[in-house]
């Protein structure tokens, strides 16, 4: 187990959290051990001490590392006893196994046709959720308990195991093969360069609709709905991923799949795609609908996966500023979220957060504090894990911004590192693009005037006509043609962003 557990369990309780700890401690406390496990607490939480310090196991144990450590253990387990309690409700299948726990407890005391009672009814939320893996253990217990409860029908369950087990075996197969295809889309960031995803995609779909018996199961729905959503998002048809995602929202909505908390996430992250998908299109306001239902699904189910999800909402309230000409409003929240504590101790959120800051105050123009959070994106302990797409991109960014301060000799000796450390990938068909700007971007750092040479006009003009479509919120954190077309006409980038993305702003009354 990872070393700080006890500090991080502290660190990782909310308000109710602490109030239920505290509750179940007080009710425990009966001799001097269990009030120095409270004051361990607090020494831990307000006090901020180390609990490997010397201090800490002087003040408490008189420096007997033995007896401190059980006392860490001791406080440990209340307060997994404490969550336990609190969230035993959380969702169905924390229910379903409080029941398999309750028919176990029976089990012990010989209690075994209320134990099986406990066992049917666990079975019953099992199949109604499809949780088929929570079944096999209902079955296997049920099977247990006929040794010693005549009873029960033997052959009735062994039979309902074998239907269960492949279910779940067939269930699995195909999660694991979309857990493959996302992992690899996940890795490009959805660039779509990968095009054996989509033929992995079609083949999934093909063997999932063979099946007559999955047309009702909501499981395989959603797995269908996945593999659709992947394809398009893989060829990039914003459009009809749109369309099908309203669609879709509506479907599952009336069938009830979302009133189910095990699906529930399906549905926010139905809705962010759907929300990334306006912007994509520029449809900016249309957008505001959908994050009003992002925010009010994150409340669903008691916040059950507020946590979770709640930076998705924040980015699409920072798309949304930065498309609506409010930057500074954007920034600022930006510098509000990257301090708290639920994001600043993700690697995930950290490196969205600083991304964001990035191109936020580049728009902006604040190059020194755009350049300033790239630097703690390339110095962070999370930046070597991260996706060699990804670094690429990220240098390029820092070709971009370090051009605002003409520094023509670094920009020149970081490209030539790129086409060093990148080779491979820059050798590769499907990043011609990134190769060609980096080529541009070398011959603006030869020249002094690079705006009027005409052989990087040329190259600069053959690269924008050549380039697809502005799409908004790409994996290009400063789009590539938009800062050559900015440069090229001397306009401001974010200006033209806005030109192109919310016309509607420009238009004179």
């Amino acid at each position: 187990m990872a070393k700080y557990i006890l500090t991080k369990l502290i660190q990782s309780l909310n308000k109710d959290e602490l109030k239920n700890f505290k509750l179940f401690a007080s009710r425990i406390k009966n001799n001097l051990n269990d009030k120095k496990s409270t004051q361990l607490f607090e020494l831990i939480k307000e006090k901020k001490l180390d609990e490997y310090s010397d201090e800490i196991i002087k003040r408490l144990t008189n420096g007997n590392r033995n007896n401190y450590y059980r006392l860490k253990n001791r406080l440990l387990e209340e307060i997994e006893h404490s969550l336990l309690l609190l969230h035993r409700n959380k969702d169905e299948r924390f229910k379903i196994n409080n029941w398999i726990n309750i028919a176990q407890i029976l089990t012990y005391k010989s209690n075994y046709e209320l134990a099986l009672s406990y066992l049917i009814k666990a079975e019953k939320a099992a199949l109604k959720s499809e949780f088929y893996d929570l079944a096999n253990i209902i079955y296997d217990h049920i099977i247990d308990l006929g040794k010693h409860y005549s009873q029960i029908p033997l052959e009735k369950y062994v039979q309902k195991r074998t239907e269960s087990n492949q279910q779940y075996q067939q269930l699995q197969h195909f999660s694991s093969l979309f857990a493959i295809v996302k992992d690899k889309m996940l890795k490009t960031n959805f660039s779509g360069k990968d095009q054996s995803i989509i033929q992995t995609l079609q083949t999934i779909i093909e063997q999932l609709k063979l099946e007559e018996t999955y047309e009702k199961s909501p499981q395989i729905q959603f797995q269908i709905y996945h593999c659709i959503r992947g394809i398009l998002i893989q060829k990039k048809d914003f459009s009809s991923l749109k369309n099908y995602l309203v669609t879709t929202l509506k479907d599952f909505e009336q069938k009830g799949f979302f009133k189910q908390t095990n699906f529930h996430h399906e549905k926010i992250i139905l809705l962010v795609w759907l929300i990334n998908c306006l912007f994509k299109e520029k449809e900016i306001t249309h957008a505001e609908i959908y994050i009003k239902q992002l925010y009010q699904s994150l409340e669903a189910f008691d916040k059950l996966l507020y946590n979770e999800y709640v930076w998705y909402y924040h980015q699409s309230i920072i798309v949304l500023y930065g498309f609506s000409n409010q930057n500074k409003k954007a920034i600022a929240l930006l510098e509000e979220l990257k301090d708290k504590q639920i994001f600043s101790s993700n690697s995930n959120y950290q490196l969205s957060l600083f991304l964001n800051l990035v191109t936020h105050h580049y728009c902006e123009g604040n190059i020194e504090d755009s350049l300033e959070y790239l630097s703690k994106i390339i110095s962070s302990k999370w930046y070597d894990s991260l996706s060699t797409d990804f670094k690429l991109s990220t240098s390029i960014l820092e070709l971009i911004i370090r051009s605002e301060n003409k520094d023509s000799l670094y920009i020149i000796y970081k490209i030539n590192n790129i086409r060093k450390n990148f080779r491979k990938q820059l050798k590769e068909t499907a990043f011609a693009r990134e190769k060609e700007f980096i080529h541009i971007l070398h011959q603006i750092a030869h020249h002094p005037n690079p705006f009027k040479n005409p052989k990087t006009l040329k190259k600069i003009k053959q690269f924008i006509n050549n380039s697809p479509e502005f799409e908004p919120v790409s994996n290009e954190a400063i789009s590539y043609q938009i800062w050559l077309k900015a440069k090229l006409n001397n306009q401001n980038y974010y200006e033209l962003i806005l030109q192109l993305v919310r016309p509607d702003l420009f238009v004179k009354v």
